[in-house]
């Protein structure tokens, strides 16, 4: 008897003591695999920090990023701008962090659109050449694989919807996709956000020298990644209203104490 409410005892003290569980929904541009392995190391460091809760990364697609918010199914979002701003706007979402991207020992929290086809495509060398061709994009809510540069191509009275061939990838990788789907001839150009193309080819999955970028922005001479368009924020790390302020704060305060020479920072490439 007397061992059976010691068990219980140390069974409710147990579920006590258990770690909060807190969810970190992220957008998986690159396939659920590829977000867990690149932000793993986040979730460790703060589960390192604040040993109170457990931290775990949930790769979301872009069909799922609003069924998500709506059903309170994580508890941070790091997520475009495109959807922060429909986030903030129908259910509340409220900026806690930017990401600052490391590039060459030096932070970054912008970014951009990349507007490319093959180097020995003769026939595009500028916007206005690519109406009329075949064109990939990453997804239709992507927003520096596709509206960054819906928007560059309005500038020149060019409807992607109707003046290209469009398609989305729609891969489980729709980004390294669009880039294959262009390399392999399958479509004549596409886009993709900045920084895509120099990873792929430190990774060798491609050579720079077989790659042309059209419309390069001048005003961004700083800038030391490829670029087609103008720079716009980086992604942010948003709280859902449900999450409560105090966790929110806590996340928010070991987020900006981390180093950028940290393991999690190397790791995601911030």
């Amino acid at each position: 008897m007397k061992k059976s409410i010691l068990l219980l005892l140390l069974l409710f003290l147990l579920s006590i003591l258990a770690a909060e569980t807190v969810e970190i929904g992220i957008l998986a541009t690159e396939g659920k695999a590829e977000c867990i392995e690149r932000w793993r190391g986040l979730a460790k460091y703060l589960n390192d920090r604040l040993p109170q809760y457990e931290f775990q990364i949930i790769p979301i697609d872009y069909a799922s990023v609003e069924k998500i918010a709506k059903t309170k199914n994580v508890d941070f979002l790091l997520i475009n701008p495109y959807y922060y701003v429909l986030m903030e706007e129908k259910y509340q979402a409220t900026r806690l962090a930017t990401v600052e991207t490391n590039i060459k020992s030096k932070p970054y929290n912008e970014y951009a659109g990349v507007i490319f086809c093959r180097a020995d495509n003769q026939q595009i060398n500028s916007l206005t050449d690519i109406k009329g061709k075949s064109f990939s994009a990453v997804s239709p809510q992507s927003f520096g694989g596709y509206l960054i540069t819906r928007y560059l191509f309005s500038k020149f009275k060019i409807n992607t919807s109707k003046d290209l061939k469009i398609s989305f990838a729609g891969s489980h990788r729709a980004v390294v996709a669009v880039v294959y789907e262009v390399m392999s001839g399958k479509s004549e150009a596409g886009s993709v956000r900045s920084g895509v193309l120099e990873r792929m080819a430190a990774e060798k999955l491609v050579d720079l020298d077989d790659i042309k970028i059209i419309s390069e922005e001048k005003d961004c001479s700083d800038f030391p990644l490829l670029h087609s368009t103008c720079l716009f924020p980086e992604w942010p790390l948003a709280k859902l209203q449900h999450t409560s302020k105090d966790i929110a704060k806590q996340v928010t305060i070991e987020l900006f104490e981390m180093s950028s020479e940290s393991a999690a920072a190397k790791q995601a490439g911030i």
